[in-house]
């Protein structure tokens, strides 16, 4: 199966930073696509506690068992 991948980072005054990665599969003999993405924004608190919220998103990935789905994240990070 083939792919092609894109990524992105952005970081924005506050301390927030945006990021994206984005993933296109095809296949050439059957001739299938699909896309999985995700998008992430995050802002750091204090110089060890952060916190984000993610969006991830798949659909039509050929050859997966979970060809289809959407979630969101909220994350909380601790740094040492």
């Amino acid at each position: 199966m083939e792919s092609l991948f894109a990524e992105i980072e952005l970081d924005l005054p506050y301390a927030i930073r945006i990021t994206g990665r984005g993933t296109w599969y095809y296949s050439l003999r059957s001739g299938d696509s699909g896309y999985e993405n995700q998008a992430e924004i995050s802002k750091k608190l204090t110089d060890t506690l952060s916190i984000g919220l993610r969006q991830e998103m798949r659909k039509n990935i050929p050859g997966t068992d979970v060809s289809h789905f959407s979630l969101w994240r909220v994350f909380l990070g601790m740094d040492f």
